[in-house]
């Protein structure tokens, strides 16, 4: 049929006739990227009209002005002085305090929280006027270390148009984009990666951070692997990206994973990609129950096997890949994270963001 596209199955003779791929974009998707993520994520994707409309400004890149809120984004490195102001709402993505003592994290991360983090942690999760926590179950976690203050839930929000369409067939291309936070969830995957490369001769693989557990795809031809890089390089390149199928694994456990929020499930979006995740990571539980993702209970060989049932039977990543793309998109988490700083820039309680 005309527009179509033969593909090799996997052995590598031709195989069915599927729909080709939506084209790569001629330029980046959506808007440019701050200095960090959590800055992005929880406010500065969503609050390009509070600035405008002079509601909200930056007054360093992690701190904003609301009103006459101070609002800190995880920390406030960078911020020299700050503004007159009455109140100070706190932002915060990771448990910080469970990290410290968290040895399934590695001792680099572990000594990078406690160097930029923790004495924001230590302050604010006291003294804070109102905090606001990227999932429940961090919210549950401060309150159960002496939280005294208002406690609003404020889901990440990724812009909805840097999200690519998910593509059609079979899937070829598996990505893995790990931070240092993560190197031990994904080191096991590094051989299970290559073990099926041997065997799968159309699929490539990508990976961005992970560090030393990848040393079995160094050097394979169909292995991409890059290091990690700041947020607005990262950023750039992932709004420009495309892939199939973006792997979330937590297979080292400890206490830090167990309040992570639902950021890889928009990030993975954005390349148009089905998210994999692991069971117990409670947002991805949740966007797999709404049919929006696909988990994997148990270690390498379970995560072998769910990747290995997707490329032999690409429906269930596709349809999930789907789902999540048209609910990101109709979600309106911006709209939400938009009604909350208004609030607190008027003074008044923020509605609950999570919906």
């Amino acid at each position: 049929m005309e527009g179509e596209t033969a593909v090799a199955d996997r052995s590598g003779s031709a195989g069915a006739r599927v729909a080709p791929r939506p084209p790569m974009p001629s330029a980046p998707r959506g808007p440019r990227a701050g200095a960090s993520p959590t800055a992005d994520l929880y406010l500065g994707f969503s609050a390009e009209p509070l600035r405008a409309d002079g509601v909200l400004r930056m007054v360093a890149p992690t701190v904003a002005l609301a009103g006459d809120t101070l609002v800190i984004l995880r920390h406030a490195r960078g911020l020299r002085r700050p503004p007159p102001h009455r109140r100070v709402a706190w932002l915060i993505d990771d448990d910080v305090a469970a990290g410290l003592g968290d040895r399934a994290l590695p001792w680099a991360y572990r000594a990078h929280l406690a160097r930029t983090a923790w004495p924001a942690w230590r302050r604010w999760s006291r003294r804070a006027d109102l905090i606001l926590a990227a999932s429940p179950a961090l919210a549950d976690r401060l309150r159960a270390v002496g939280a005294t203050a208002p406690i609003t839930v404020l889901p990440p929000a990724w812009p909805a148009d840097a999200m690519a369409r998910p593509g059609t067939g079979p899937i070829r291309r598996v990505a893995l984009s790990m931070g240092l936070s993560h190197a031990r969830d994904a080191a096991p995957l590094g051989a299970a990666l290559a073990d099926l490369l041997s065997r799968w001769p159309d699929l490539r693989v990508e990976v961005t951070g992970a560090g030393s557990g990848m040393a079995p795809l160094r050097g394979h031809a169909r292995a991409d692997l890059r290091p990690e890089a700041p947020w607005p390089a990262y950023w750039d390149r992932l709004r420009g990206r495309s892939y199939d199928l973006g792997l979330v694994p937590h297979l080292a456990g400890g206490p830090f994973n167990a309040s992570r929020s639902g950021a890889k499930l928009g990030e993975h979006a954005v390349a148009g990609a089905a998210v994999l995740g692991q069971a117990g990571w409670a947002p991805g539980d949740a966007a797999r129950r709404a049919g929006r993702a696909l988990s994997v209970e148990g270690g390498a060989e379970a995560w072998t096997a769910a990747i290995e049932a997707a490329l032999q039977d690409p429906a269930p990543a596709r349809a999930a890949a789907e789902a999540a793309w048209t609910h990101l998109r109709a979600d309106a988490a911006g709209e939400r994270q938009r009604a909350v700083w208004r609030a607190i820039a008027e003074g008044t309680p923020p509605p609950e963001a999570a919906p």
